[in-house]
């Protein structure tokens, strides 16, 4: 698990010192999955049994995060296509999205990116800017100086998460953490109600795209 030892970014967020928050300038997935990883399972990037492609995959993890940084989605404006791989459900996404707090901010994701780039995460507000990736802090601007920017050890993902768990300690400890919650007969530290938050926004982010409009979440 990432180890942060003074304020997180989350926390810098909720405290203000950013200031008013208006902008996530990115959301970026830009990983890679080639044609024989889609032709290794009859599963794999299907409505009816993966339930999406890129986004419902792959993002789904990023926009979880962003929503909750951000404290939740009130809207979605979507376009989702299938630009490179032959499979059913869409291997690109890009989407307008409207945040609760008022802000607003772009979520990118792909399956199609060569060899597979970092997450980026982008918050911009009055007071500063933060951008971070799987791997640590990108940018920690802050008008604030005082406040340091935090220390960090260990990966949430890696470069393109590959297949790549041995590297993945954000995988370890959602699974330690589920043995032990049903060990110790309490919830886990992501109960199945907030994760299906994370599934409805990416079904909004899908309908926005068929209709081709906004779509309230």
């Amino acid at each position: 698990m990432e180890i942060i030892r003074h304020k997180s970014s989350t926390e810098i967020v909720d405290s203000g010192t950013m200031g008013r928050i208006r902008r996530t300038n990115w959301l970026i997935t830009n990983w890679y999955r080639p044609q024989c990883y889609y032709d290794s399972g009859d599963w794999r990037a299907t409505w009816e049994m993966d339930g999406g492609g890129a986004l419902m995959n792959q993002g789904i993890h990023g926009v979880d995060l962003i929503s909750w940084m951000m404290g939740g989605i009130e809207s979605v404006d979507a376009l989702c296509k299938t630009q490179v791989w032959d499979i059913d459900v869409e291997d690109t996404a890009v989407v307008r999205v409207k945040y609760k707090n008022g802000a607003i901010g772009v979520i990118e994701c792909t399956t199609c990116a060569y060899p597979g780039l970092d997450n980026i995460f982008s918050i911009h507000g009055s007071e500063g800017s933060i951008s971070f990736g799987n791997d640590g802090f990108l940018i920690w601007g802050l008008k604030d100086k005082s406040i340091k920017m935090p220390e960090t050890q260990g990966t949430m993902g890696g470069m393109n998460c590959k297949y790549n768990i041995a590297v993945n300690t954000g995988h370890d400890y959602q699974v330690e953490d589920m043995a032990r919650a049903v060990l110790e007969n309490r919830n886990p530290a992501i109960t199945g109600e907030e994760a299906m938050e994370s599934v409805k926004i990416i079904l909004k982010i899908y309908q926005s795209s068929r209709e081709g409009k906004e779509i309230k979440i």
